[in-house]
């Protein structure tokens, strides 16, 4: 049924899934879902995910705010610095 809605043009969780798909270039994996190694595919596409998101957040960087960020932070990562703060100051320092 929602398979049909999507086919419909309708918005659902499989027209979003499909969405996504075309979005990271792997729209040949929802017209043909039995061909697919699910391990390898759940292991490229999330390999995908998190480029695109880095090249995404480098990209953000040029922006002429973020000058001394740029400067401090080159590479995408967790902060070290986190573990030593207690929780409640987390929000409060990474906000």
């Amino acid at each position: 049924m929602a398979l049909d809605d999507c086919i419909k043009g309708r918005t659902n969780c499989v027209s979003n899934i499909k969405h996504l798909l075309k979005e990271y270039e792997f729209a040949h994996i929802f017209d043909n879902p039995h061909s697919v190694d699910v391990k390898k595919f759940t292991l490229e596409f999330k390999l995908k995910v998190i480029d695109c998101f880095k090249n995404e957040w480098l990209h953000s960087l040029e922006s002429p705010v973020l000058k001394l960020y740029k400067k401090c932070k080159h590479v995408f990562g967790y902060e070290n610095y986190l573990d030593v703060l207690p929780r409640s100051l987390r929000f409060t320092f990474v906000d």
